[in-house]
């Protein structure tokens, strides 16, 4: 039916008819207030398990004996090797003198004054041996130059072999062989290409070192454990005894659990900031209410404040320098750590790496309760809220759908009553005209 908007009564119907259906639709305004709450509060139990998986992540940093105690090593001297030292360590002075650097052996061809010229070596197959093991290389027409062979050797395992440019007026390129690993086991073989005349230039050998006096070999340069948890890497023969100090590092155990009291103290605050409420502004945080979330809160506190007997003279964190304060944040003295570190060493790093330690017992409890994500609990309160969301949403859609509707039947009706009060008028003036007619 078309729109006569008006044409008949003068009234802006239009306008009218919207101003009816939005009166009808205080109901959709307030489903749509509540699908806001909804998705707010989803997104702030979703920043809450952020925040949560960032304390666990904060102590798996130092939720082992290999991770949590913390050495640091100082040399007399760096100019000799390098060093690395871990958890594993034990406090000490090392002295470290180096007699030979590990070495790869390698060999070169007299030199020729055509690289790419075949016929360098004849056709044929040869053995090389690597590390005592003996493979086949194949020489044809398409690789007898020196530049082939050197090709050829480089499909080879363990071995690297190139063309070398020396340089010189005559006969300025060199065939060189080199194996890839140091260490005296990993010699090469390569007489049995005989149309080669190969000397060699560095003979395989294993680096030799003394600890305290004591030898040591190895093949390489980057040597494992020949301190218990300390890793070295050679780089020089030294003139004299380096003295390499190893100590616990005191500082960066008390950073790691400075940050633990961080990543905590981050979750409260946002506790704190999205649970709030101004009664005189109307306003309030997005998980006010919230009876999960404020029973997580109020257990991470009772477990960080809980004494913990494990057998040692430490049993809280309290002891550590970790302190609650009054809106549930924790404070952390890094001296009062630094102390019970130093007199109680042993009693600390089982306090705080023991899985029936306070952060041992947190961790579980956040990782295999509430953040599990196949049904922990803020899995399940997220899955309820989504379901509560995907309600609304369909409740909105429906009430869109009546609204129309209504509005369509307002603009019929509307449109029949113009049509009407056109007719009307119609008919109003035919019989005007007609009693004019008549009286004159």
């Amino acid at each position: 039916m078309p729109v006569v908007d008006g044409v008949a009564s003068g009234i802006n119907t239009t306008e009218l008819i919207d101003a009816i259906v939005q009166a009808s639709a205080g109901s959709k305004r307030a489903l749509e207030n509540q699908l806001v709450n909804l998705n707010g509060q989803k997104s702030g139990v979703a920043a809450f398990k952020t925040r949560l998986q960032s304390v666990v992540d904060s102590i798996k940093s130092m939720d082992g004996t290999d991770e949590f105690p913390e050495y640091d090593i100082k040399l007399s001297s760096d100019n000799y090797f390098s060093a690395t030292v871990d958890s594993s360590a034990s406090p000490g002075t090392f002295d470290v003198e180096i007699s030979a650097l590990a070495k790869a052996e390698s060999w070169a061809t007299d030199g020729v004054s055509d690289k790419d010229a075949s016929g360098a070596v004849s056709e044929g197959t040869y053995s090389v041996t690597v590390a005592g093991t003996a493979t086949n290389v194949t020489i044809d027409s398409t690789n007898s130059s020196l530049a082939g062979v050197a090709g050829a050797l480089n499909g080879l395992s363990g071995v690297t072999a190139y063309v070398l440019d020396t340089g010189a007026a005559s006969n300025k390129y060199k065939l060189m062989v080199s194996s890839d690993s140091t260490g005296a086991s990993n010699t090469l073989d390569l007489s049995d290409i005989s149309d080669l005349s190969f000397t060699k230039t560095v003979t395989a050998s294993d680096a030799a070192f003394t600890v305290n006096g004591i030898s040591v070999l190895s093949t390489t340069n980057t040597v494992e454990d020949p301190i218990p948890g300390i890793d070295l890497t050679l780089t020089a023969v030294t003139t004299s005894a380096v003295n390499a100090v190893v100590s616990r590092d005191s500082t960066e155990m008390a950073n790691k659990m400075s940050n633990f009291v961080d990543k905590f103290n981050d979750v409260m605050n946002f506790y704190n900031t999205s649970t709030g409420w101004d009664p005189s502004e109307g306003t309030k945080g997005t998980l006010t209410g919230d009876s999960i979330v404020r029973s997580i809160v109020s257990r991470m506190g009772m477990m960080v404040s809980t004494e913990y007997d494990l057998g040692g003279k430490v049993t809280s964190l309290a002891e550590l320098g970790v302190s609650t304060t009054r809106d549930g944040t924790l404070s952390f003295n890094s001296s009062d750590f630094g102390d019970s570190l130093g007199d109680y060493y042993s009693d600390v790093v089982e306090l705080v790496t023991s899985d029936s330690g306070p952060l041992g017992k947190l961790r579980d409890q956040l990782e295999d309760v509430y953040l599990d994500s196949f049904d922990g609990t803020l899995k399940s309160r997220t899955d309820s809220l989504e379901d509560s969301i995907e309600d609304l949403e369909d409740q909105i859609s429906d009430f869109e759908k009546r609204l129309s509707s209504y509005a369509s039947r307002l603009r019929d009706q509307f449109t029949n009553m113009e049509v009407v009060l056109g007719e009307l008028n119609s008919t109003q003036s035919f019989l005007s005209q007609l009693f004019q007619t008549n009286s004159g």
